[in-house]
């Protein structure tokens, strides 16, 4: 990089500059959304079909009150839960269908998997199994959207420690 800098002595230093800050700005463009974390607890305790239902009636609400941004904000928020929704679905079948190849230990695994995402993260997780599947599923719909090495889990003990304490 310093070398190539010192060299730009023959006009080039805009051309230099405006790839300099090319580079720069994709190589940020990875990292959008670093160094948060997500309410998984809003998740696990209401579900996704519930958090669709509020985005929907603030959707009608902002209507109403002719705010069109708002309005935009929480269709896109249902939309995109509906997503997540879609793609539960998706790995829900594809457990299904590899569970009927699988030996049978793995077979077994594999259908549990796939009945406990017929249930989360659309409802509120009901076990530690349910709980971990559901912050897992919405990590995977996170990192699809946008990679961020800095998406953590939070106080993963606060988190599954109800559901550990109802299992045991």
């Amino acid at each position: 990089y310093w070398y190539a800098k010192k060299r730009c002595n023959n006009g080039n230093r805009k051309s230099f500059r405006l790839t300099e800050k090319l580079a720069f700005y994709l190589s940020s463009m990875t990292q959008m959304i670093s160094h948060i974390a997500p309410d998984y607890e809003v998740v696990l305790k209401r579900g996704l079909i519930e958090i669709i239902a509020e985005a929907r009636l603030k959707e009608s609400e902002a209507i109403g009150n002719g705010n069109t941004e708002k309005a935009d904000f929480h269709r896109a928020t249902a939309i995109s839960m509906e997503g997540v929704l879609t793609l539960t679905q998706r790995y829900s079948r594809e457990c299904e269908r590899l569970a009927k190849r699988a030996s049978e230990k793995r077979s077994g695994e594999l259908w549990e998997i796939a009945q406990a995402l017929k249930c989360v993260p659309a409802k509120p997780a009901e076990t530690l199994h349910e709980a971990l599947l559901s912050i897992n599923m919405m990590r995977v719909a996170l990192n699809q959207e946008n990679f961020c090495s800095g998406l953590s889990i939070g106080p993963l003990d606060k988190l599954l420690h109800p559901y550990c304490k109802a299992d045991i």
